[in-house]
């Protein structure tokens, strides 16, 4: 560390003694603390919790590093009213907390009137100590501290400029606040109205960098709430880039998680209660050009079940379910293990769209109780026979093991007829009429691997009330027993 200017923050209580200690750029800003109240006058011990940062603004190496205190009553200069040295200090991830006075008596009467704190550090294996300057103004108000906080009490200084740090452990709080009010007061508010963000958490572990945790039996408890005129009421984002695995979705932006048991849940819910045009409750956006990237994605991990990635519901006779648009490329992709159902539908039909001068219209898709794939072609006889050979392509889709069908349409005065039928190839003849008619023909074939699928059973639809009308789960109405009571109530 030597060469290099290091930064410290730290927070200090011991009982009702709060001395706070701000970043070492803020040193000209003066704090008026509550008074402190120690036992007896011949030393006290200050819990102290620091971070040490390298010139870049980076933790320092883990390493057990020599801190030196000191306290003046002035800014520069003079004598130190006391000091001490605390050797090889375990610093992990940057923090480290020792006990001051605990190498050299801490005097209590010390602690009254204003003081400025030294610190400095020696790394592991440096031979000179690091000043950490400028020394860190403190003040301390005539005023005794409440014993415990009351209703209408308010802190008598600002924490403008500080930084507050845990422990070490994982279970350490840098700050905890605790109400018991109603949902629309705040335990916390932080307000900015510049640019910058009225909240911000960080987090270089496995925990969480801001946490909102709701106890309360309402439907309309919220843990965190982020509202916004213009802006995101809430933005997450996550700036790892050479993340390439999906193991556990770890490294996401916006992570969202529920335990509730029942329909009644949602891991991420979002509303939108504007009626002026496309208004969106949930937007996803993809803006990299990553193969198989996406704006919104669904993932049901569980191995069991008839879980649902993505569902979507809409009450209005006119509304839809879900809506896929593509300005440039393809529409919408299904990918289905063989043998299982690619795409299903219930109480409707599977269109397709076309423009003509009376505007769009519909073309409706035939049905059959078996699957089978068709190809067409068209062929002609010469002295009354042709031998069709089958796409070798379209063979690769279609079992032409098992019996196949072959349609046949004479373009002429003639009769036609199919035989030997084989897996690469048919034959047809001419029964009575000209012998060298044209044709066109149809065969249809059983797909590959579903070649003993007919009439299956849906069990996943038979309590879907669109198939079965007053039975099973009703999606309509106010009352949709899946609408959330805290998006019926309105609430935020």
């Amino acid at each position: 560390m030597s060469g290099k200017r290091a930064l410290i923050n730290a927070l200090i209580v011991s009982g009702l003694l709060l001395l706070v200690v701000i970043g070492l750029q803020q040193s000209g800003r003066v704090r008026a603390l509550p008074a402190p109240q120690v036992p007896g006058a011949a030393g006290v011990t200050i819990p102290y919790v620091g971070r040490l940062n390298n010139q870049a603004g980076l933790s320092v190496a883990d390493g057990a590093y020599d801190l030196s205190f000191a306290l003046y009553d002035i800014e520069s200069g003079g004598q130190a009213l006391w000091s001490e040295i605390q050797p090889g200090v375990a610093v992990q991830g940057g923090s480290f907390t020792v006990l001051l006075g605990s190498a050299s008596p801490l005097p209590a009467a010390l602690l009254g009137g204003e003081r400025w704190l030294a610190a400095a550090v020696r790394g592991p294996g440096e031979a000179a100590v690091t000043p950490l300057t400028p020394r860190q103004r403190l003040s301390s108000a005539t005023a005794a501290a409440p014993a415990s906080a009351t209703a209408g009490a308010a802190c008598p200084h600002d924490h403008w400029g500080e930084t507050w740090n845990g422990g070490t452990s994982g279970a350490d709080n840098g700050l905890v606040l605790t109400g018991t009010r109603s949902w629309s007061l705040s335990i916390l508010k932080a307000t900015n109205y510049a640019n910058g963000p009225g909240v911000w958490g960080e987090n270089y572990g496995a925990g969480n960098g801001v946490r909102g945790q709701n106890y309360g039996s309402a439907s309309s408890g919220i843990g965190v709430y982020g509202q916004s005129q213009n802006g995101p009421g809430v933005a997450a984002r996550n700036t790892n880039k050479n993340y390439n695995g999906m193991e556990g979705f770890g490294k996401v932006g916006v992570y969202g998680e529920s335990d509730s048991v029942g329909e009644n849940t949602a891991g991420v819910y979002g509303k939108n209660v504007r009626g002026d045009g496309a208004t969106t409750g949930v937007l996803g956006e993809v803006v990299t050009n990553a193969p198989l990237a996406s704006g919104v994605m669904g993932y049901a991990s569980a191995l069991e079940g008839q879980a649902i990635a993505i569902s979507g519901y809409a009450n209005a006779p006119d509304a839809w379910g879900g809506r896929f648009v593509s300005w440039n490329g393809n529409g919408v992709y299904i990918s289905a293990s063989t043998g299982k159902v690619g795409l299903s539908l219930i109480g409707g039909s599977k269109n397709a769209v076309v423009n003509t001068t009376d505007g769009g219209r519909l073309l409706y898709s035939e049905e059959s109780s078996e699957v089978w794939f068709s190809d067409y072609g068209f062929g002609k006889l010469e002295n009354g026979v042709a031998i069709v050979g089958i796409d070798p392509l379209f063979a690769q889709t279609v079992n032409l093991q098992e019996p196949y069908h072959v349609f046949v349409q004479a373009y002429g005065d003639a009769e036609l007829y199919v035989s030997k039928r084989t897996s690469t190839q048919f034959e047809v003849h001419l029964r009575e009429g000209e012998a060298d008619v044209e044709f066109s023909y149809r065969i249809v074939a059983k797909r590959l691997g579903f070649e003993q699928q007919r009439l299956e059973r849906a069990p996943w639809a038979d309590n879907d009330p669109n198939l079965y009308p007053g039975k099973g789960v009703d999606m309509k109405g106010a009352t949709d027993p899946r609408q959330p009571l805290w998006a019926q109530e309105g609430k935020p």
